[in-house]
């Protein structure tokens, strides 16, 4: 079907869970397959209640902190929530969208709340904000 047309509008809708797994490769691949088959069992379930969705049955895995591999993806200086920056390359599905602000990395929620004033000043404080 040709975009614009009339017809079912598609959305692929993500979900993000982060696997504080084992150190050990074997029990880390061991407990890794175990999450993402229980997690694809409960969207199964989901979406089988639901007549309009269906699950792609795909599963990718981002390595958070692997120091070999860059990625887009850090915690919110603010409130500690892994976020992806949505202004540069490889954003990461499944992590809040975030952006820096006078050089520091925040969730959007943090952003605005910044940017309206309604950050906690303590947590304000804290942050390690470039002059200018």
């Amino acid at each position: 079907m040709e975009p614009g047309l009339a017809g079912p509008r598609l959305v692929l809708v993500n979900f993000g869970v982060v696997l504080h797994g084992p150190a050990d490769d074997d029990a880390f691949i061991v407990r890794l397959i175990a999450v993402g088959e229980r997690l694809r069992e409960a969207v199964r379930a989901a979406t089988a209640a639901e007549p309009d969705c269906e699950a792609t049955e795909a599963c990718s895995y981002h390595y958070l902190n692997d120091p070999d591999i860059e990625i887009n993806a850090a915690r919110c200086l603010a409130c500690g929530a892994w976020t992806t920056d949505h202004y540069k390359p490889d954003q990461v599905a499944g992590l809040i969208s975030g952006s820096a602000l006078r050089g520091v990395l925040l969730c959007e929620p943090c952003r605005v709340a910044v940017e309206c004033g309604e950050m906690p000043a303590d947590v304000l404080a804290r942050l390690p904000f470039e002059e200018g």
